[in-house]
């Protein structure tokens, strides 16, 4: 089985009394010995409990993490004495489901059509245009015919209007983040809760230390000692106690430092 999601089936039916996976990550109880976490691989380069934060206790419990563990190299020693093919097979950097990283193919499959709209810069005039904002991501700079005497970055994405909103370097550092779905494998984070540690908002991107205090029903600010670089709505966050995996949500805005 390659998905932990599984464990959210009642496995018994199967015979079964745990799920294994080929993620790299690991698990950890909770210092009362009440709960499971997910707690990061030995290998961080390829660490993957960003993706996993939404595993809940019960699910992390039937969960089994053999690679977590080792090293990509010792995995393929390990490949290699079993006699498994894959044990030679190309790393992959990209999305699974675009195998040639083009993502505007694929929206053009499924329907997209490109459409004319404008490029302003933070005072709202017009510099610019661009043939769809759903081929731009918060953060990007290729693909801007912008004429600017410094590089210039998408800051914000308005779907509704086709706007792409562009900015300096700077103007993308972020130190307050306003979260939906926040939540710990025990459930939604309540009013009230202010958890402690390093923050991530994206994979294998910087940490930043932070607390997040959540506001009830999976809202939460998180705020940070250090900005972080352009967060963008619907983006994972996740906040890390250690090696341990506290809590994650998506991003629902962001405040600008200079604002």
């Amino acid at each position: 089985v390659t998905g932990v999601q599984t464990c959210a089936l009642p496995i018994s039916l199967f015979g079964c009394e745990a799920v294994a996976t080929g993620h790299y990550a690991r698990r950890a109880v909770s210092a009362d010995g009440r709960s499971w976490r997910l707690r990061t691989a030995v290998d961080h380069d390829k660490d993957q409990t960003y993706f996993l934060h939404g595993l809940k206790s019960d699910a992390i419990a039937r969960a089994r993490f053999p690679l977590g563990g080792m090293t990509k190299g010792e995995v393929r020693e390990a490949a290699r004495a079993r006699g498994l093919a894959t044990a030679e097979k190309p790393e992959s950097q990209e999305i699974c489901f675009v195998p040639d990283g083009d993502y505007r193919s694929l929206l053009r499959t499924r329907g997209w059509e490109p459409k004319r709209g404008e490029i302003v810069d933070e005072h709202g005039r017009v510099v610019g245009s661009h043939e769809g904002s759903a081929a731009f991501t918060v953060g990007q700079r290729r693909g801007l015919d912008v004429a600017s005497d410094a590089p210039r970055y998408v800051s914000a994405i308005d779907p509704r209007t086709n706007r792409i909103t562009i900015g300096r370097r700077e103007s993308l550092e972020r130190r307050e983040i306003e979260l939906c779905g926040a939540a710990t494998p025990s459930g939604v984070l309540p009013a009230g809760a202010i958890l402690r540690g390093a923050a991530r908002i994206r994979h294998r991107g910087a940490l930043a230390a932070g607390r997040l205090v959540g506001s009830g029903g999976g809202v939460a600010t998180l705020q940070l000692e250090d900005p972080l670089w352009a967060p963008s709505p619907g983006q994972t966050v996740v906040l890390y106690e250690g090696e341990t995996l506290a809590a994650g949500g998506q991003i629902r805005a962001a405040t600008a430092i200079h604002a």
